[in-house]
């Protein structure tokens, strides 16, 4: 199998921009997002895999047998609530097929780099250390923008802005939510990048932009491809842009506001170490 290539960001953060660029790509196919379904399969795998009890009372030597339940019960006495027919071999082998028979189907991955983009995980999944359990030989790229940005682009995307706009009170607790949001997901994020720097590439969306070849050069570098000249033609075409809306300036002004008195440390360490403070 080639590498696999996984991108992930917040939303309004240019993901879709870059699922498109790396699809011009012949010998790539990166699928979009699937509503973050694998969260609770990466938490699943990691119950199975790293839960002590589960270790003694299923995979260890002691174990008792499966085929203790199969046919009558031979010992009416027997404590057999930990009994269950699965290696650690099954585990990894169903949670892997179920990956790949979902988001690589029909593909022929000794020719092509298979992946996704999604912008829906989070601390406490585990689904970077899943992904390269499943796939060791896999590739990182994680698209970051400016908080302030970001969280405009979603409100006028998504968040109903002028009505919020009739309340300060409540879009300043939105706002705030979404910068406490913003800082858990690309703290995780980040952090699972510079971990494991080389399988990974952080991109800001506005080095990003202003040039998008030495950028996707990186992001192609990750799988020893070159960049095609399709890729860059990309990034001149827009895909449900917020720039125009007239409610843009007024809610830049109010979220720059709320971004200047937060009051999150990791918050405005994050910000100043991706030069958005």
């Amino acid at each position: 199998m080639k590498p696999p290539i996984f991108l992930f960001g917040s939303g309004r953060c240019g993901s879709t921009l870059v699922q498109r660029a790396i699809n011009a790509h012949p010998d790539v196919v990166m699928y979009g997002e699937h509503e973050g379904f694998l969260g609770p399969v990466a938490n699943s795998y990691r119950k199975l895999m790293k839960t002590p009890d589960v270790d003694r009372y299923i995979y260890s030597e002691d174990a008792l047998p499966a085929d203790l339940l199969h046919g009558p019960i031979k010992d009416a006495g027997q404590d057999i609530c930990w009994v269950n027919n699965f290696t650690r071999e099954d585990v990894y082998r169903e949670h892997r097929a179920l990956v790949l028979n979902l988001l690589a189907r029909d593909l022929d991955l000794d020719k092509v780099h298979w992946g996704f983009k999604e912008i829906r995980y989070r601390k406490g999944q585990h689904l970077l250390w899943f992904l390269r359990e499943m796939f060791p030989e896999c590739c990182f790229v994680f698209l970051i923008r400016n908080p302030v940005d970001t969280i405009v682009s979603g409100l006028l995307a998504w968040g109903q802005p002028q009505e919020l706009m009739q309340d300060a009170d409540q879009l300043t607790r939105v706002v705030n939510k979404r910068i406490g949001d913003w800082t858990s997901k690309y703290s995780y994020l980040l952090s699972h990048a510079e971990a494991h720097p080389e399988q990974s590439c952080v991109v800001r969306y506005e080095a990003l932009i202003t040039d998008p070849k030495l950028h996707m050069e990186e992001i192609f570098g990750l799988l020893d491809l070159a960049c095609p000249a399709l890729a860059l033609e990309v990034f001149g075409h827009k895909v449900a842009s917020t720039a125009g809306d007239p409610a843009r300036g007024e809610l830049m002004n109010f979220v720059s506001s709320c971004r200047d008195r937060a009051e999150n440390d990791e918050f405005r360490h994050l910000a100043a170490r991706y030069h958005y403070a």
